[in-house]
């Protein structure tokens, strides 16, 4: 006769993570971990502050089982994730759920350093997509670091490199580097004339992203 098995079908969320700091507006990405004794059909429901934002049918095979969903941050203040599993048969439900703890701050902000001889219109087309834009020319560009930690991303549309002091190409340098901020050139007539590309200029201090 066959032994009858004690061992219960089980599966269990292991593990949920999210950018600690998030922005209103953003599209973020919510990672959920998952164990499983068994090869089956879940359940798989996220709510944020108690709003369902994500309900979906998964497999999940034995062992570990990573996921990932992605949405919309539309709110600020404090942001609890709750990950919970449901499935049939499953023996230990107390294992089921996990929550994640973010903050989200406003409107992502953006520095724009444009040539002095024009407007960008890149300005607008972030506006419209959210962000809060604070728009430079060379000259102006601050001499404090925490001036530029105020942003999550610094832009340079059509910028010749001769317009940028030095002593702020290191201070945007130690912004990317060791804090973690965003920089993108975008190249034109003034960035590309007579050789006078930022970009390489910009590759002396750090790796940049040339458009």
């Amino acid at each position: 006769m066959p032994i009858a098995s004690d061992t219960k079908e089980d599966v269990s969320v292991t593990d949920v993570s999210a950018p600690s700091v998030q922005y209103k507006g953003e599209e973020t990405t919510l990672n959920v971990n998952t164990y499983s004794t068994t090869k089956k059909e879940i359940e798989m429901r996220i709510t944020l502050n108690d709003q369902l934002i994500i309900k979906e049918n998964l497999q999940v095979q034995e062992g570990n089982n990573e996921f990932q969903f992605k949405h919309v941050v539309d709110q600020s203040g404090l942001l609890v994730y709750k990950a919970e599993v449901f499935s049939k048969g499953d023996g230990s439900p107390e294992n089921n759920t996990l929550y994640h703890l973010a903050r989200s701050e406003g409107a992502a902000k953006v520095m724009l350093v444009e040539n002095a001889g024009g407007e960008s219109t890149l300005a607008p087309l972030l506006n419209s997509a959210g962000f809060t834009v604070d728009v430079y020319k060379p000259e102006q560009l601050p001499g404090k670091l925490t001036s530029y930690l105020q942003y999550q991303s610094i832009l340079f549309d059509n910028v010749a490199a001769t317009s940028i002091p030095e002593e702020k190409m290191l201070l945007i340098e130690k912004s990317v580097k060791e804090f973690g901020r965003g920089f993108i050139m975008f190249g034109g007539s003034d960035s590309f004339a007579l050789g006078d590309t930022l970009r390489h200029r910009s590759n002396e201090y750090f790796p940049s992203i040339w458009m």
